[in-house]
């Protein structure tokens, strides 16, 4: 079984408690699952999370770090041009369950811009083309 989260990271505590809190379930329902994170998501390294599953940390290529780091896809959204091939989400070959841990991302309160559904767009389609199962995990909000 292999599962990629994203929208899961460690900057705060909420964030963390929603990553341990979806590594435990898996743990529960597919305890041999190899479990891949963004690199940016744990900035403190794979050692700072505590979990018996293969964590895998994913990190991106060195074209796509370097574009990314200089600017480029500014530039080319300036001119209106396709940033498609800098996006920098890094993609994992056959993959059984995409789990998607940011509901409040996709709350009215942050109105996405056109590059945002741009890239949600682009993200989810990679997975969705390769039938790989996506989840997205509700949060919820309390006045």
């Amino acid at each position: 079984m292999r599962i990629v989260l994203s929208g899961v990271e460690t900057h705060n505590k909420g964030a963390e408690l929603m990553l341990y809190a979806i590594l435990q379930e898996i743990e529960r329902k597919f305890p041999d699952a190899e479990v891949f994170i963004n690199k940016s998501a744990i900035l403190q390294g794979r050692g700072y999370v505590v979990t018996p599953l293969r964590l895998h940390l994913t990190s991106l290529q060195f074209l796509k770090r370097f574009c990314i780091k200089s600017k480029i896809r500014g530039v080319l959204r300036l001119l209106h041009l396709p940033i498609d091939t800098f996006e920098d989400y890094p993609r994992v070959e056959h993959v059984d369950y995409l789990i998607d841990g940011s509901g409040f991302a996709f709350s009215d309160q942050w109105k996405p811009t056109r590059h945002t559904v741009s890239y949600w767009y682009n993200f989810l389609k990679y997975y969705h083309t390769r039938k790989t199962k996506i989840i997205f995990l509700p949060t919820c909000w309390l006045n």
